[in-house]
């Protein structure tokens, strides 16, 4: 039987916490806890090299921002998931300099020695907010993005092909999904999260929401870093996991069960785009 290894890249933690709660409801687990040496091949060297990095004694300052390990590991069955907090969609290097290694296993001719083992399968997949900018035009930066390390991929690839492309014979998959307002075009995670975490809790929402619209002063705020929603998720959680950061709160709150995630169609939709990259 095939062993998938899916890396996920997010934006944020916050995603993370989201996609990783999502997951925990259709039977996938923590593997947090398992050694760097039990992950299955060719992960396992991956992460050991990025693991020697951490003697921060003989780093230098650019040298330690550019550490990448996941931030969580999720295991169902012979499927291995990795997710990756990049810090932003700025971080397009860490993206592509992971894409690059994980590209570097897959052999492209059968002269080629192959590093990958043969019963295993590597899949990426990106998750973005669409903002303003729209769920056609992310799909188009991520495409572009992935060209400059795998040119078998062009710009529009996720768009004409339902946002998972296949590549080498189908040891390389990649996908993309970009999290938007159910309705538009545009949006971003939070609009997923925050009415389903105001379902059967409408009275703590609109007491949150009003101390929040009574209280926030524009002129206190630093670098324009002020975004309501994420302030929202973060008033509600404190009544349950004080001093908890959001990921905490999404990670851990009863406001985002099992029984509304799998009633959500954009959650199902994003469980379902995780099932085609991995032995159900």
């Amino acid at each position: 039987m095939a062993i998938h290894i899916v890396t996920i890249f997010c934006e944020g933690s916050h995603d993370v916490a989201f996609l990783t709660k999502i997951l925990k409801s259709g039977a996938f687990k923590s593997n947090d806890r398992l050694k760097i040496g039990e992950f299955p091949l060719p992960y396992s060297q991956l992460l050991e090299t990025e693991a020697k990095k951490s003697n921060v004694i003989d780093l230098n300052l650019q040298e330690l921002r550019n550490t990448i390990m996941p931030s969580a590991t999720l295991q169902k069955d012979d499927n291995f998931l990795f997710f990756y907090a990049m810090g932003g969609e700025a971080r397009k290097d860490k993206r592509q300099k992971l894409l690059s290694d994980l590209n570097s296993f897959i052999p492209k001719s059968k002269s080629e020695f192959p590093t990958l083992p043969e019963n295993t399968i590597l899949s990426v997949l990106y998750f973005f907010d669409a903002d303003n900018k729209g769920v056609g035009n992310r799909l188009i930066e991520v495409g572009k993005e992935m060209n400059e390390i795998i040119s078998e991929i062009d710009e529009k690839s996720f768009i004409k092909n339902a946002h998972k492309v296949s590549l080498f014979e189908g040891k390389l998959n990649v996908g993309v999904y970009i999290f938007y307002k159910q309705g538009e075009d545009t949006g971003k995670l939070e609009d997923i999260l925050v009415p389903l975490m105001k379902i059967d809790n409408d009275k703590i929402f609109k007491d949150a929401e009003r101390f929040i619209d009574e209280n926030h002063d524009e002129a206190r705020c630093k670098a324009n870093n002020f975004d309501k929603k994420k302030s929202l998720v973060s008033a509600v959680g404190q009544l349950q996991k004080s001093g908890s950061s959001n990921v905490v709160c999404i990670g851990q709150t009863d406001y985002l069960s099992s029984a509304k995630i799998q009633a959500d169609a954009q959650c199902v939709e994003i469980i379902e785009l995780f099932n085609q990259f991995i032995l159900i």
